[in-house]
């Protein structure tokens, strides 16, 4: 690479929030700190999903501040399609969409990010807004379609994902002829709340997308995908990531305008530390947070970092040898 282009390499990825990094700071995963795997195998591989806000229309949205790992062991031949339901299943903070789309397999249509899989508590379908936009050309009506069924039906499929932690978008290609590309409208505002708490969903086809990344263990050059999830092929030591891109919507870059870059946040290994058999209690308190108590209380964020409850969100309480979870809201 000459001065000219590296300094216009460098100066790209100032504009992209991507630091420059010297040969020994390559962006490399460190496969002996991941915590979480799914399979058995002799082979192993890493998936890597990345939620992330770029675009102003969506300012307020607070993304995360890492990449979430898992890892995975598998033999023989799999697709990522494979090792993305396998992790997801065997998972206690991962839930997916996915949707057959057609001949070619399934599409990545939604990630949530949570606590025991609190996100499809929150997740909700908006018919309204899938049928009115003109972008989602679904036919909803008539014959042999879903119509005003259609809420429920994707009501069932959410509730269907707290045991496999698979969305099966039910609009699908098998069952239409034609699958609903209405990612845009899969989800809550209320996520928006519970963002800085390490909670979060995005689905996205028209406003925003899942890009498939894959590649070996320098983050830093992974290659994007041509083919869907159920084509790519995961070898023995490669890495596949899901980055959440919003598509730019300025004039001056061509529509559906990809940044060349693929993952740029620190990676997170562990994720949640707490498996105790009470860390399913949930209460419902109204701050400020009472401290009197027999035992002390410790407080956690839902990622086990110590912190103070000293706004809403939800929260991991160590009291004794117990683990339950609050949720503290402003007063009404």
């Amino acid at each position: 690479m000459s001065f000219i282009n590296n300094k216009l390499f460098c100066a790209l990825l100032f504009i992209a929030g991507i630091t420059p990094c010297t040969r020994a700071e390559l962006y490399l995963l460190e496969w002996d700190k991941l915590e979480r795997f799914a399979g058995e195998g002799e082979n192993t591989a890493a998936l890597v999903i990345q939620f992330d806000s770029t675009v102003a229309d969506y300012e307020d949205y607070i993304a995360s501040p890492v990449a979430y790992a898992w890892g995975y062991r598998f033999s023989g031949t799999v697709s990522a399609e494979q090792m993305i339901r396998d992790i997801a299943s065997a998972s206690h903070d991962l839930d997916v969409m996915l949707q057959n789309t057609g001949e070619l397999g399934y599409t990545f249509c939604g990630a949530a990010f949570s606590y025991e899989h609190e996100a499809l508590d929150m997740i909700e379908y908006d018919f309204d807004g899938a049928r009115n936009d003109g972008k989602v050309s679904f036919q909803w009506f008539g014959e042999g379609r879903p119509g005003y069924d259609t809420p429920q039906i994707c009501t069932d499929a959410i509730d269907e994902a707290r045991n496999t932690h698979v969305i099966e978008h039910p609009l699908n290609y098998p069952a239409y002829g034609y699958p609903a590309y209405d990612y845009d409208h899969w989800g809550c505002e209320d996520f928006r709340m519970f963002a800085y708490q390490d909670l979060y969903w995005q689905s996205g086809w028209y406003d925003g997308f899942w890009a498939l990344w894959h590649g070996g263990e320098n983050l830093r050059r992974l290659s994007f995908s041509g083919v869907g999830i159920s084509s790519l092929p995961v070898e023995n030591g490669s890495v596949v990531a899901l980055c959440f891109t919003f598509l730019q919507r300025d004039s001056d870059v061509p529509d559906g305008y990809i940044p060349h870059t693929s993952l740029y946040k620190e990676i997170d290994y562990h994720h949640f530390d707490f498996d105790s058999d009470d860390d399913n209690i949930t209460d419902i308190i109204t701050s400020p947070v009472s401290t009197d108590c027999d035992q002390p209380k410790e407080y956690y964020d839902i990622s086990g970092r110590p912190c103070r409850p000293n706004r809403k969100g939800l929260y991991i309480v160590k009291q004794g040898s117990n683990y339950y979870k609050i949720l503290i809201r402003d007063n009404e």
